[in-house]
Parts: structure tokens; sequence; C-alpha cells
């Protein structure tokens, strides 16, 4: 765990084991986003102070990759390597974010998800249907003493919920 005063003068705690930081580098392709992911809290020879950093090999600055289900970045100068099987929610492995401010960008989550987060919810017979991180899952409102559900759109997605 690293403990550290942030820029806006707040005491945070980072769990290093679980914790992301995000880089981008301009480079001869144009800007890549590179993730960091490190597994103690030790010194960071690249930032010359206490940081996340990983417990393996020397390793170049910016480095990301898989190994099946294994991430493994570069942080302080050394290898670190994050199995995604083993962090909560299960299911998740190693991939790259395909999309949005960190694109390109090595992480763990669901490769292959069954469902979207953002995809729309149900309601049908008082029983409301939603993606519950990588499953599809229900939540019956009628047995938890609710006369039934209801939907709304909300931001170009319908999203359901229970009525009294």
């Amino acid at each position: 765990m690293l403990t550290q005063c942030s820029p806006s003068g707040h005491l945070e705690r980072i769990d290093c084991a679980t914790q992301y930081d995000y880089v981008v580098v301009n480079g001869p392709a144009g800007e890549e986003v590179y993730a960091i992911a490190g597994e103690t809290c030790g010194f960071d020879e690249m930032m010359s102070g206490l940081g996340c950093v990983g417990t393996g090999e020397p390793c170049g600055f910016f480095e990301q990759s898989c190994d099946g289900a294994v991430l493994e970045t570069c942080a302080g100068g050394r290898l670190a390597q994050r199995d995604c099987a083993t962090l909560e929610p299960h299911g998740q492995s190693c991939g790259f974010w395909q999309a949005g401010p960190f694109g390109g960008a090595a992480t763990c989550g669901y490769v292959e998800p069954a469902c979207s987060l953002d995809a729309d919810e149900s309601c049908d017979t008082g029983v409301i249907g939603f993606c519950a991180y990588d499953e599809v899952t229900s939540f019956d409102c009628t047995a938890a003493d609710y006369s039934g559900c209801a939907t709304a759109e909300r931001d170009g997605r319908t999203i359901a919920y229970c009525v009294a």
C-alpha cells in the first residue's frame, strides 16, 4: 500500500497490486498510451521517489504486454506481473483498451464479455434484466415487496427500476 499526498493536498492510499497509472508518450507513431501496473510499494527509479513498482527483472521505461491472462508492464524500472484471472470480479483476462482515453494500453478486464455494462436494461412482469460485470442477471422487484418495475430513457439508454 502506497500512502502519499496527492497534488490537491489530500492523503491517498494506493493499492499497488490493483491500481494502474496510464501515461501518454509522443513517439514515432504519434501519441501512444502505456499502462503501468505495479506489484508493490518501493523506490521508483524512473520517478526518483516512492511509487508502485515491479519486482521482476530490470526493464525499459515503456513496456507492456499480455502473456495469457497475465498483464506485464514496466513499473519503476522493474517488470511487474498481474494475474488478471485472480482479480475481482472473476473472469478477467489481459487485453488492450480499444477506444477512449486509454485506447491502446494493456489492462485487465473482460476481453469477450457476455454482456455490456452500457446495454439496455429490461422490465418484464416485475423482473429487471441487466448486465452485472460479465453476466446477464435479473432482480425480481415483486419478490422484494415492490409492486413491479418500469423503464425510462437516460442518455440514449433504457434503464429499469423497481416501483412502489
